[in-house]
Formats: C-alpha cells, structure tokens, sequence
C-alpha cells in the first residue's frame, strides 16, 4: 500500500509498505522521523450496470431469472441438478 508521511519540516513523502508494517521512515531532507498522514484513502469505483436496485439491466436480469425460475419449478420433466439450473 501507499502511505504519505510528513516532517516537522514540511516535506512530505509517499512510502510503499504492507499494511500490518509500521516502519520508522526518515525525511529525505532533514533524516528526522517522519509521521504517518492519515487520509481518506482510495474509494471503491463499480463500473457497469447492476449495482443497484434501480439500475434498469439489474431490475431486467432479476425479472428474468424470477421467470425462469418459476418456469423450471412447474417443469416437472427437467429437474434441477445444480445450483446453475436455477
């Protein structure tokens, strides 16, 4: 992950470690201990269609498996075999 530290100084830097380390990471300019900056962080971006109820593919998608479905279960010649019958 990607972390920005700050110095008393003023530099800022960004530094790339995991997220469980919590390394003393020293300013490039002056080599005092930096301070992790604590900011908002990345947002999630769900691109396409179906991510909410009100998406018109995702309302279309749910009334066409809702027929099938209904269709499979007075179907008594095919059974449903599997979980991707349904």
């Amino acid at each position: 992950m990607i972390y920005e530290y700050s110095c008393e100084c003023g530099h800022i830097q960004e530094e790339i470690h995991g997220m469980n380390e919590n390394p003393k990471i020293l300013c490039e300019k002056c080599s005092k201990v930096m301070s992790r900056v604590i900011t908002g962080g990345a947002g999630v971006i769900f691109k396409g269609g179906g991510w909410t109820s009100s998406d018109s593919n995702f309302k279309q998608s749910m009334e066409k498996k809702s027929e099938t479905l209904k269709k499979k279960m007075t179907d008594h010649n095919k059974p449903i075999s599997s979980v991707n019958d349904l």
